[in-house]
């Protein structure tokens, strides 16, 4: 499902530096289109999300930017009743409010 992904993707940002888009099309088994698509989702929802083309480039989000709590507990309570729970959990940490 779309937001499932989108909530993935922010969750791998929240959590690495920098990703890439392919690297985050392989994990989600969606097209490089597809990301970029929900890229601009979350842009559009407010997330303040950085992108750099080149050789160091990829997608991050904006430095010091906190997740709105109710974010962060829409996300555990969505990836701890589904199928994804472990595959998510193996690449983010788990947050604690």
């Amino acid at each position: 499902m779309k937001i499932d992904r989108q909530i993935g993707i922010l969750s791998m940002l929240l959590q690495k530096d920098t990703v890439t888009a392919p690297y985050l099309a392989e994990k989600f088994e969606v097209s490089r289109r597809t990301i970029n698509r929900d890229i601009e989702d979350l842009c559009k929802a407010g997330i303040p999300i950085v992108t750099k083309q080149g050789v160091n480039g990829g997608i991050s989000i904006m430095e010091n930017y906190k997740p709105p709590v109710e974010l962060v507990v829409a996300d555990l309570g969505h990836y701890l009743h589904g199928e994804k729970c472990r595959i998510f959990l193996q690449d983010c940490a788990v947050w604690t409010v």
